[in-house]
């Protein structure tokens, strides 16, 4: 939902939670929408209204889904639309029909066996626990870690650094106070002198 600058905070949370209204609260939703007076909320709304199919597959309780079926199923698609990032990876993608349909067939039958392999092992398959992929991801740590040291230890060199400027800077303050002290005192004797006469 782009919304949030149309309406209030108050208003904007309302419209995000939706989803988790009763059966019972659809009709005052639409009133509350056509409160706000907005024709691209309206819309929006309006849109699912119409196409009744919409609704029930947001709302659990419009649904006709069980609940405990509706409880255990993600409420966002990332999972499914991860899924497109793997398999492009590991095909490739723009290929002529014939060599991708090869090549989906063959990843197809690779995530057979491991999934026949974690069942019959009751070991779950995961690309992560491998022994080159442990020691890369060691590696990987202890560069990251050495990285964040040396950004540390430059921190706390420009810190010190930034330290011993400012006290430089209060011990020149210091003593410009004191020679202003002195001018000032310098100049007051002088005028003094020449106002009474005397060279």
């Amino acid at each position: 939902l782009d919304f949030r600058n149309l309406v209030s905070p108050d208003n904007f949370w309302r419209l995000q939670v939706f989803p988790y209204m009763k059966a019972t609260e659809v009709d005052s939703f639409t009133k509350f929408v056509d409160s706000l007076g907005i024709d691209k909320i309206k819309a929006w709304w309006l849109h699912k209204l119409h196409n009744k199919w919409i609704l029930p597959s947001i709302v659990k309780s419009l649904s006709k889904i069980y609940p405990e079926d509706w409880d255990i199923c993600s409420a966002t698609t990332n999972t499914g639309e991860g899924q497109h990032s793997w398999i492009n990876k590991l095909t490739s993608i723009g290929l002529p029909l014939k060599e991708a349909v090869e090549l989906a067939r063959i990843v197809d039958q690779c995530v057979s066996q491991e999934v026949q392999c974690t069942l019959q092992s009751g070991i779950l398959m995961n690309h992560n626990n491998g022994l080159q992929q442990c020691m890369s991801s060691n590696i990987q740590r202890h560069a990251v870690t050495t990285t964040k040291i040396k950004k540390s230890n430059t921190l706390d060199q420009l810190r010190d650094e930034i330290e011993g400027l400012k006290h430089t800077r209060q011990e020149a303050l210091q003593c410009q106070k004191e020679l202003e002290a002195i001018y000032h005192e310098s100049s007051i004797a002088s005028k003094h002198r020449n106002s009474t006469g005397r060279v």
